[in-house]
């Protein structure tokens, strides 16, 4: 049985993050008064935009490295749609791995649910890291891993900043494993621990994130940059 504590994971990443940018909001306005209190260096470090934004931009390096580490990164970062394309875009880059991208085509009288996935790009002979925002039902995984193997995909490693997994999630991916393993091929989901789920099966693999949240609400404290935070908290569960 998978157990979701969703409240207590989302609201952490969502208090850290805020802290962040209610902490950067209020250096930049002493900054811009010459506050003899404000540290330029920090605020110009400091981030901006949305929620997801600043969890991407502080989890991303680490978990890069430690992807690397387990085998998991590939050589082709895919989006999972069009408006992902930025998310994967820095992946791609810090990976020095080439960028392609998936057009979903929904199915808009029921609630998500992903007819098909177009690629956009060639993925033949490659193992394949797909970056996701969220993962809920897994219907556009299932979608896309269809048709990345379509076009000649080897592994595929997909990656999400939250793991909600609710509903046919869990059965949906364990298929796509159960695939893998008849076929001959990975198939692997790394997740932060923004939603922790216990008695996962050993193709999931959870990035612990409180710790970094943790370091960067320290390190604005301390008014200091939060730029190497990830260096000293990231690590897998």
């Amino acid at each position: 049985m998978k157990i979701q504590f969703l409240l207590a994971g989302s609201t952490l990443a969502a208090l850290g993050i805020s802290l962040m940018t209610i902490s950067c909001d209020n250096k930049s306005e002493e900054a811009d008064s010459g506050s003899e209190t404000s540290d330029p260096g920090t605020a110009e470090a400091a981030p901006t935009g949305d929620l997801e934004s600043h969890v991407i931009g502080y989890w991303a390096p680490d978990a890069e490295a430690m992807m690397k580490e387990k085998g998991l990164a590939g050589d082709t970062v895919a989006a999972p749609d069009v408006g992902g394309l930025e998310r994967a875009r820095r992946f791609a880059s810090e990976l020095q791995a080439d960028l392609v991208a998936l057009s979903k085509e929904r199915d808009y009288s029921t609630p998500n649910k992903v007819l098909r996935a177009t690629l956009i790009g060639s993925v033949q002979d490659r193992d394949v890291l797909l970056i996701d925002d969220m993962i809920d039902t897994a219907g556009s995984v299932v979608a896309a891993v269809d048709e990345l193997k379509r076009h000649g995909a080897r592994n595929i490693t997909v990656g999400c900043v939250h793991p909600v997994l609710s509903g046919p999630a869990w059965d949906r991916m364990t298929g796509l494993a159960q695939r893998a393993e008849a076929e001959g091929w990975s198939f692997a989901v790394v997740g932060t621990d923004s939603v922790h789920h216990t008695d996962t099966p050993d193709w999931y693999h959870e990035y612990q994130l409180h710790g970094l949240i943790a370091e960067v609400i320290r390190h604005i404290h301390a008014r200091e940059s939060v730029a190497h935070a990830q260096e000293r908290a990231g690590r897998w569960g």
